[in-house]
């Protein structure tokens, strides 16, 4: 996904809207006076709630939902903050990877079938003839 940099000045807040997908991401903050920090998923959810973050820290947290998520970061000292947040994605995502097994399985389920129905027509066609003599020509 990549970075992210703010400069905040004291009791400022950024707020940041990404539309993200549900994999596993990891966020890298660092600042270097105290920030509170906060993610909140599409659904309201608060999932990540820093307050007094220093210095810099690692989460890595699954996403459970494809939508818009809201990054929140405020300054509450009286002293300008530096802050950068560097996002990394990992694995696949997860909808997609179901709902493409899904098509997969329904897509070989209709093949089986129809494979299914064509032979027993043939054969029903092939018993129908059996034993009659063909017409004169």
């Amino acid at each position: 996904m990549g970075q992210n940099s703010w400069t905040l000045l004291p009791a400022q807040q950024v707020t940041n809207y990404k539309f993200l997908y549900p994999r596993d991401l990891k966020l890298d903050i660092e600042t270097q006076t105290p920030i509170t920090f906060k993610l909140q998923a599409p659904s309201g959810q608060l999932i990540i709630d820093l307050e007094n973050l220093t210095n810099s820290a690692s989460y890595v947290y699954h996403l459970g939902e494809r939508g818009v998520y809201l990054f929140l970061v405020y300054n509450p000292s009286n002293v300008t903050s530096h802050v950068r947040i560097i996002t990394t994605f990992y694995n696949f995502e997860s909808d997609l990877v179901e709902s493409s097994l899904t098509l997969i399985v329904a897509g070989t389920t209709f093949i089986i079938a129809s494979y299914a129905i064509s032979l027993t027509r043939h054969k029903r066609v092939s018993d129908d003839t059996e034993g009659k003599t063909p017409p004169a020509r």
